[in-house]
């Protein structure tokens, strides 16, 4: 069992103070600060002795640990951008002093299974994994249909966590909403773009429908950063981080139900002050995505289409027309599948394209009897499969668009660029919107109009056009590659 302290004892742990030193210091003995820190001896808030230490560890001896005290007072409801030192100094006297709360210090010794505890600490970048894995485990146990909430404020530098545990995130988050259970997210915006490789891994997320994506704006000049993960009426995480040449953090996780109370108050405040994100469309209705296309994408302006596979959208009526009889679809999604198939060719005209294909698919696929295209079957409610000679006909199609100002086709090797694009599409035009969807997985399409995000895409897509090969974008090239596919 880990070792538990007062909120004295925190303090003169994460601030490495000795016994002897606090006492030195405010005129008392050793035994007294000991019986203090062991919660044997009640410190009162108005004690001098309180009041003086207080002043201690709000001076200039710890001119570097201030923030992460002002932080912790921040986080419990005080707002010491607006208070007097004075009262700063009665506030961090009422938090060592409040009754009842006790903290857990995990800096050593790690995780504990005393779930009496009201606050365990975890130390450092590794201590915020391991909460927040605890997080997820604990909410993957429960009974479906709890609500949690994940308030990322700033305080992780997603482009600097290596991949593979924002991969095992969002199989943490993918199968809690599998589970039942619904998530939503509040994410921080500045004026800087997020990184587009970070935003592109979290697109499986986006995706769910079980999970909401908000955002508010937040201010750089910061003194420090947090985040909070919560779930309704259970438990709270609370982490806070400051940096000045080096980060620093700490992560509190809460149990008793004043902080968690304390927690969804602060949690429905920001949701309050928050914006939808991302926005679903249903890819059973490919007319809807159709109108927001319409209603925001510029004429002739640049934009980026990226496909593992050709789908009805880019494919000639005529054989979309066979292809739906061969399937048996009913009259009135025939209907609509080829009206959704003129309006997205329409669409492209308008527009000044990019449309690139992944060939490793391409070669996959063209060694199968058949084929399923998913965006078909979504509309339709049933897998639709395209006969080897219909995609045969497909690709002589294709091979016979050639490249012009306003349209580009390129075929090129998604694992030649070392692309992690998991069968998702994404369509994106700078300054306008963002597009995502992966209906080999997911029932829905998303959509963003906001500009931090839509940027970050548009980056993704024009880094991938520059890592393309300049003999790729060739027509004759791209005329070989089908050649060889139909050979």
């Amino acid at each position: 069992m880990a070792q538990v302290y007062t909120r004295l004892g925190y303090l003169m742990d994460i601030l490495a103070i000795s016994g002897k030193e606090l006492a030195l210091e405010i005129g008392t003995d050793t035994t007294t600060i000991s019986k203090w820190r062991n919660g044997q001896r009640k410190l009162r808030t108005r004690s001098d002795f309180t009041k003086a230490m207080s002043k201690y560890f709000l001076g200039k001896d710890f001119a570097f640990q201030r923030q992460k005290l002002l932080a912790i007072l921040q986080d419990n409801g005080y707002d010491t951008e607006h208070l007097s030192e004075d009262f700063i100094v009665d506030a961090l006297s009422g938090w060592i002093t409040e009754e009842g709360e006790e903290i857990e210090d995990l800096t050593q010794h790690g995780n504990s299974n005393n779930e009496n505890v009201s606050i365990q600490i975890y130390n450092g970048f590794e201590g915020w994994k391991e909460a927040t894995n605890r997080f997820w485990e604990e909410i993957s146990t429960m009974q479906p249909g709890q609500k949690a909430y994940i308030g990322d404020l700033g305080d992780i530098q997603w482009d600097l966590v290596e991949p593979e545990y924002i991969h095992k995130m969002v199989e943490s988050i993918l199968k809690i909403v599998r589970a039942g259970h619904k998530l939503v997210i509040i994410d921080s915006m500045t004026d800087e773009y997020k990184p587009y490789v970070v935003i592109r891994r979290w697109l499986p997320v986006y995706l769910s429908e079980h999970v909401e994506v908000r955002y508010i704006q937040r201010n750089v000049d910061e003194l420090y950063h947090k985040s909070i993960y919560m779930i309704e009426d259970h438990l709270a995480i609370s982490r806070m981080s400051i940096d000045e040449g080096n980060v620093e953090n700490i992560t509190m996780f809460y149990r008793d139900p004043s902080s968690v109370t304390f927690y969804q108050k602060v949690m429905n405040a920001i949701l309050n002050n928050s914006r939808k994100l991302i926005f679903g469309s249903d890819l059973s209705n490919p007319l809807h995505m159709v109108q927001i296309m319409e209603e925001n994408f510029k004429s002739y302006q640049l934009t980026y289409m990226i496909n593992p596979m050709p789908t009805f959208r880019n494919m000639p009526p005529e054989l979309l027309g066979k292809i739906l009889e061969d399937n048996g679809v009913e009259s009135s999604l025939r209907i609509l599948c080829m009206e959704a198939n003129q309006k997205r060719r329409e669409i492209r005209n308008r527009c000044n394209y990019i449309q690139i294909y992944d060939l490793d698919e391409l070669e996959a696929a063209i060694h199968t009897e058949a084929i399923i295209d998913y965006d078909l079957s979504r509309i339709v409610g049933k897998n639709v499969t395209i006969k080897q000679e219909y995609f045969r006909e497909y690709l002589r199609y294709l091979s016979q668009i050639t490249n012009t100002d306003t349209y580009h086709l390129i075929l090129t090797s998604f694992r030649g660029l070392n692309l992690n694009v998991d069968r998702s599409s994404i369509s994106v035009q700078d300054d306008s919107i963002v597009i995502a969807w992966n209906a080999h997985l997911f029932d829905r399409a998303i959509y963003c109009k906001e500009l931090t995000v839509v940027g970050g895409y548009f980056q993704y897509l024009k880094d991938i056009w520059s890592r393309i090969p300049l003999i790729s974008k060739n027509d004759k090239w791209t005329q070989k590659q089908f050649s060889r596919l139909l050979e």
